[in-house]
């Protein structure tokens, strides 16, 4: 059956309506999809200037903090220069008082020379043990840079090796810088130097006494300051813990090294030449004089 142009027409303006509402709403999809973009865009612009203000902000504050580290750097470098020359200045107090004291010693010297004070070329005529070149050695090792006088107190020639002798001697006033002479019977001289008395009894503190071997040359410092001495009613000087104890002239031996010398082979004595029990053949002990004990400190 065939269709009539009046039918044909009416199906035609019955079908744009519909196409036209399809129309609208896809230019309002479109429209809508539109804001939708812009409005992320806008949403990523005030982002990103977030961003930016934050990444800004944290700039500044590295840039504070590095600021405040310079600073801080600034200041412990001015004060390690500050204690830098304050220690420059107390090395050169010290220094300047040094001298000074070495200056009044040569003055004090100079002036007892003039007094003719027995004081020089080193030489007690009465020891039988010690030589010219001997007291010059002891005179260096006790006062480097300057001269004393060394006065023979105590020898065995005329006293005997025994602790009521020699303690008669050096106990009865206090005497301190005191030398001790000993010639074994094998020709070796040992001895030892303390600033400290010998009253019994006790330990005694003399950080600047030391022992020596004169026939090698050799001198050994004190290790334990506060053993340098032992003073004993039975014994006639005990240096250190036993590194010289003399009891009499056939009772005598050393330990050494205790508290003197450097504890390197505890089998070689070399202060005694290899020996721990030896006899006496000859001791002196002599008191020292002209001696500033300002010059050790």
């Amino acid at each position: 059956m065939e269709t009539s142009d009046q039918e044909m027409n009416l199906i035609s303006s019955n079908s744009q309506p519909e196409s036209t509402t399809k129309t609208k709403a896809k230019k309002f999809a479109n429209k809508k999809c539109l804001k939708f973009v812009l409005f992320l865009l806008i949403l990523c612009y005030f982002g990103l200037i977030a961003l930016f203000y934050q990444n800004s902000t944290q700039v500044k504050n590295v840039e504070k903090k590095n600021l405040e580290l310079e600073n801080k750097i600034q200041d412990y470098l001015k004060e390690i220069s500050d204690l830098q020359e304050q220690n420059k200045e107390k090395k050169n107090k010290e220094e300047n008082i040094k001298d000074n004291k070495n200056t009044n010693i040569n003055e004090n010297i100079n002036n007892n020379n003039k007094n003719n004070i027995p004081s020089l070329n080193f030489i007690d005529k009465k020891s039988s043990i010690l030589n010219s070149n001997d007291f010059s050695l002891l005179n260096d090792w006790i006062f480097p840079g300057g001269q004393i006088s060394f006065n023979l107190l105590f020898s065995s020639e005329s006293n005997k090796i025994s602790p009521q002798s020699f303690h008669s001697k050096f106990d009865s006033n206090l005497i301190t810088n005191s030398l001790i002479i000993i010639k074994l019977t094998d020709g070796q001289i040992i001895g030892g130097f303390t600033f400290n008395n010998w009253k019994p009894k006790e330990y005694k503190t003399d950080k600047h006494a030391f022992l020596f071997n004169l026939n090698n040359k050799k001198r050994f410092y004190v290790k334990d300051r506060n053993r340098a001495i032992f003073t004993d009613d039975e014994s006639v000087v005990v240096f250190g813990d036993g590194d010289i104890i003399i009891k009499d002239e056939k009772n005598a031996y050393s330990l050494f090294p205790l508290s003197y010398g450097d504890k390197i082979d505890n089998f070689k004595n070399e202060l005694s030449n290899g020996k721990k029990y030896f006899e006496i053949e000859k001791m002196e002990g002599f008191v020292i004089e002209e001696i500033d004990l300002g010059f050790y400190d």
